[in-house]
């Protein structure tokens, strides 16, 4: 039986879904023995480690429910590992980008922004549907790992992954990060793409985009393979780690949900920082009582911020794509209605969405930290010089949206 949980991705995609054969199962724990799961007919997939958190991903045929398997493995601590669903986020065109204006780019005044300190040596992590990587206005831009040799078939480095040049594919568990959706290629181009149509441009041309893809445009994938992706970015350099995506636990299990808390802790304990999409659905984060959304709702993280989407007039972009706000757990608010970026197949397009302001913030602090700027000083900068607005008052902890100059020169005095 499978075992969907309530769980969203802000993702472009088909509407159809495609199903795992697999049902996989998380045990807080050292391995099975291969007598059990002989047994139990469960198979091994990975080891994760978080810290002083071990946890095991088994698989094992779909019909298999958690309490068979506990009943079977003379177990408690296992549960199923709940899917992550795709959802659709608007998309304005990806052709002829007749409506390419790049609004964005004039209002929060690119051109001014100093060139010197433009993200240079920092790595940013996009976990999300993949980046084209060879996308003119990217190719320049990606992360490499220098010490592995590409498509050898071989662990150069001994990371544990073969021929990661670029980055993961963790809905495949190899290196082919290639972006089928777009999503992750618009994310990827939001923050460090070079100038395209209407002066469509990344807002930290400097900074390197390391590709850590969870799902392709359309297919399942776990939560289990999220928090890989979480770990593979902080243990392989990356500063930040911008997540475009926003999920409901209702039916996610405790032992998930903290494996999942977990992987955002082996980043928080490291200085790494975590920029998450408010989410589209309009609701306030603070009130909703229905569901928790993660990892938006992890306020309490020093190093995680939220972030909802304004549209052209600066207020909430609640026509435009949708937006979640929230004074507690929403910290900053920037362009997300009509953004113009990056998309698959070497075009450019645009998008809607809580999914476009958070890279831009991922960019702007990727400047900040550039100049020398801690984790924690950049990201308070940030909230404190953003623009204050009556319409924001309550839906964000900064007050309005960001002043990309204001808080980069703020550094600079």
């Amino acid at each position: 039986m499978k075992h969907y949980s309530s769980i969203t991705l802000i993702f472009y995609c088909l509407l159809s879904l495609t199903s795992i054969a697999k049902e996989r199962f998380v045990f807080q724990s050292t391995q099975m023995n291969d007598f059990a799961l002989n047994k139990c007919e469960m198979i091994l997939i990975k080891h994760i480690s978080l810290d002083a958190k071990k946890y095991t991903i088994y698989e094992a045929d779909e019909d298999k429910s958690v309490n068979e398997m506990k009943h079977c493995l003379g177990v408690s601590d296992l549960a199923v590992d709940s899917l992550i669903v795709p959802t659709k986020v608007k998309l304005e065109s990806t052709t002829t980008c007749e409506v390419c204006d790049a609004w964005h780019v004039e209002a929060l005044d690119y051109e001014s922004l100093p060139q010197k300190y433009s993200g240079q040596g920092i790595t940013i992590a996009v976990i999300d549907s993949g980046v084209e990587f060879n996308h003119p206005a990217l190719s320049e831009n990606m992360w490499i790992n220098k010490d592995e040799i590409p498509s050898n078939g071989i662990d150069d480095d001994n990371n544990g992954f073969v021929d990661d040049v670029h980055g993961f594919n963790f809905h495949l568990n190899n290196a082919d990060i290639i972006d089928t959706g777009g999503h992750g290629t618009h994310v990827a181009g939001i923050i460090a793409a070079k100038p395209g149509p209407h002066n469509a441009q990344g807002i930290a041309p400097s900074a390197r985009i390391m590709a850590v893809k969870i799902r392709g445009n359309s297919e399942d994938s776990f939560v289990s393979q999220a928090v890989e992706a979480i770990k593979y970015s902080v243990d392989n350099g990356a500063d930040i780690v911008q997540i475009s995506w926003v999920f409901e636990d209702v039916y996610v299990s405790e032992l998930v949900l903290n494996m999942f808390f977990d992987a955002i802790d082996y980043a928080q304990n490291r200085g790494v920082i975590i920029v998450a999409a408010a989410g589209n659905l309009g609701v306030n984060l603070d009130t909703v009582t229905w569901s928790n959304f993660y990892p938006a709702m992890l306020s309490d993280r020093k190093y995680l911020v939220s972030v909802a989407s304004s549209n052209r007039e600066g207020d909430p972009a609640w026509g435009c794509g949708g937006t979640n706000t929230g004074e507690i757990n929403v910290l900053f608010a920037a362009p997300g209605c009509e953004i113009t970026s990056t998309y698959v197949n070497g075009k450019w397009g645009v998008m809607s969405g809580s999914s476009m302001a958070a890279p831009i913030v991922s960019g702007i602090l990727a400047r900040s930290l550039s100049m020398g700027l801690s984790p924690h000083a950049a990201i308070k900068l940030l909230s404190t010089t953003s623009d204050i607005d009556n319409s924001w008052k309550g839906n964000v902890g900064s007050g309005g949206v960001i002043n990309a100059n204001r808080n980069l020169d703020t550094v600079i005095e």
